[in-house]
């Protein structure tokens, strides 16, 4: 019987974003930098039917706000929807990311991983070729040399390749384990902010309510006051429903709301 891993409903909507983002932002090198087609991002991250028209309204806010990410967009030629080369903006990874935070947007994550990988991928390109620019390459044997010389030059460039080979795998390698760690760390934040929101604030412990009893007993000898209404008007002042959910960091604010309606000449 063949066994397999459920995919989770999330990592498939990530990889689907990812690969829209592969198929339709433009992109190219400039100034040996990749850089992406805004207008591109901001229709995959919006899904708005005028995506140039969002970016013109948001580039016309930023720039009203003092924001300096417009001014580092660049006007390149990409092919339109027309098959023509017209310009358009176009921002590197980084001032891409800046501006993502601008553009309230679930999708706004798959993005930002997908932007990565692609500068990951661009860097190790570049690194795998410098790697065989820089290496000292073999001389290239005399056209009659002898067979050795020949086997022995086809050596060293096997050799060259393999250690490019390498560090591409490397770097490859630690990309994966950024993109694992960045999931590992948003998982981690997730599940403490549920931890908190289930736990909820710390309430008085079972010596503090037995002291609010005592006081409340206090009270009620002092002024002929209800328990239950004494309880209510506690409860109502502290926006809590019942005694157990008073907050131990409001302590003494609990001790001086008792100490305002008690003889202040006791002691409490």
């Amino acid at each position: 019987m063949d066994t397999y891993k459920k995919v989770p409903v999330e990592a498939t909507a990530v990889a689907i974003i990812e690969d829209r983002a592969e198929s339709t932002v433009r992109r190219q090198m400039f100034n040996g930098v990749m850089h992406f087609s805004v207008i591109d991002v901001v229709a995959l991250l919006t899904e708005s039917p005028n995506p140039a028209n969002y970016w013109k309204v948001l580039k016309s806010r930023l720039k009203s706000e003092g924001s300096e990410i417009v001014t580092e967009c660049n006007q390149l030629k990409m092919v339109a929807a027309d098959g023509k080369m017209r310009r358009t903006d176009c921002a590197d990874t980084q001032t891409l990311l800046r501006l993502i935070q601008s553009i309230p947007s679930p999708k706004a994550e798959p993005v930002k991983l997908w932007l990565a990988k692609v500068g990951a991928r661009v860097v190790t390109a570049s690194l795998g070729s410098a790697t065989l620019a820089t290496e000292t390459r073999p001389a290239l044997p005399a056209e009659h040399a002898p067979a050795l010389d020949w086997a022995a030059y086809h050596r060293a460039m096997a050799a060259l390749y393999e250690k490019a080979a390498s560090i591409e795998a490397t770097l490859a390698e630690h990309t994966d384990q950024l993109g694992e760690l960045h999931t590992r760390v948003g998982g981690i934040e997730e599940g403490l902010r549920l931890l908190v929101e289930r736990l909820g604030p710390t309430t008085l412990s079972p010596e503090h309510l037995a002291t609010v009893k005592r006081l409340a007993k206090r009270l009620h000898e002092k002024t002929g006051a209800g328990y239950a209404a004494i309880y209510y008007d506690l409860n109502q002042h502290f926006h809590v429903s019942k005694l157990e959910q008073l907050p131990a960091d409001r302590w003494a604010e609990v001790v001086d709301w008792f100490a305002r309606r008690i003889d202040p000449r006791d002691e409490l």
